[in-house]
């Protein structure tokens, strides 16, 4: 009888984010058994407008590809087990979006079980509230009596100079 086992992934990630902030996603992979589960990979591919900043995880080794694809490797996993999980961290996009973040185990030994061998985390994008800018220069608004006193001022210094020219 061939070796068979049932993996799983659980993505897990923040519900939102402001943009241009840092993401950490989780992922998750247990064995279900009934046999080890040998050369297993994950494959995280990430959403369009995120920056891929690290993925690591005890016993994997990671990789990816430009801002596109994250890959892991692990050698093996015990039925009945959860490996350690893997981090994926990346930057969110500078503007407000929905990232919906999808990842998938494979093996080389035989899953009967396919659904659940993939997980997807999402993300709100929030956009920042920033104040608005200070007005400068010719558009600036000058009001109350600082600002009277201010044209008062810039009247007498103009009245001033032309009276010294002539």
């Amino acid at each position: 009888m061939a070796a068979a086992t049932d993996l799983s992934l659980v993505k897990t990630g923040p519900s939102w984010v402001d943009a241009g902030s840092v993401i950490s996603y989780r992922l998750v992979v247990t064995n279900a058994g009934p046999d080890p589960a040998l050369a297993m990979v994950v494959t995280d591919t990430l959403p369009p407008g995120v920056t891929y900043q690290s993925a690591s995880g005890s016993g994997w080794s990671c990789h990816h590809l430009a801002d596109v694809v994250v890959s892991c490797t692990r050698a093996s996993l015990a039925s009945g087990t959860s490996a350690p999980p893997v981090l994926v961290v990346v930057i969110g996009p500078v503007f407000a979006t929905d990232v919906v973040n999808a990842a998938a185990v494979a093996s080389a030994t035989f899953d009967p079980v396919a659904p659940n061998n993939a997980s997807t985390a999402r993300t709100a994008v929030l956009a920042l509230d920033l104040p608005p800018l200070p007005r400068t220069g010719s558009d600036a608004l000058i009001s109350g009596p600082v600002g009277l006193l201010a044209l008062a001022m810039g009247v007498v210094l103009v009245v001033a100079a032309r009276r010294w020219r002539d």
